[in-house]
């Protein structure tokens, strides 16, 4: 089992920057751009009946997650759009896994926010 990540490792700053180029403007944009999108796609991951919807929606979330250097949110939205991809159980423990990521990259963004 993978270890647990804090909100001050929840965005990889190198990724970010490769992004970003260092542009803090950017930088605000797309943690703003992001965070309205994890509150729209997020309760059709989490709780829709389509799973063709739910794996457009977590395909969406990897690639927003990926502008912001986010790697746990991609690496966990891109593990549920192939688990929605094929016919099977609801992968609970993923789902749970997401939002603490994603409550760990709020954290940090608002962390952010305050120091910037």
């Amino acid at each position: 089992m993978a270890a647990e990540r804090g909100p001050s490792e929840a965005i990889d700053p190198e990724l970010l920057a490769l992004q970003t180029l260092g542009d803090r403007g950017l930088e605000a944009d797309l943690f703003e751009l992001f965070d309205a999108q994890a509150t729209r796609l997020w309760p059709v991951i989490a709780g829709g009946t389509d799973r063709g919807a739910r794996a457009e929606a977590a395909h969406t979330l990897r690639g927003g997650a990926g502008a912001i250097g986010a790697t746990e949110v991609m690496r966990l939205a891109g593990a549920l759009e192939a688990v929605f991809g094929r016919d099977g159980e609801e992968p609970s423990q993923l789902l749970a896994s997401l939002a603490t990521a994603l409550t760990d990259v709020r954290s940090a963004i608002a962390s952010w926010c305050r120091s910037n």
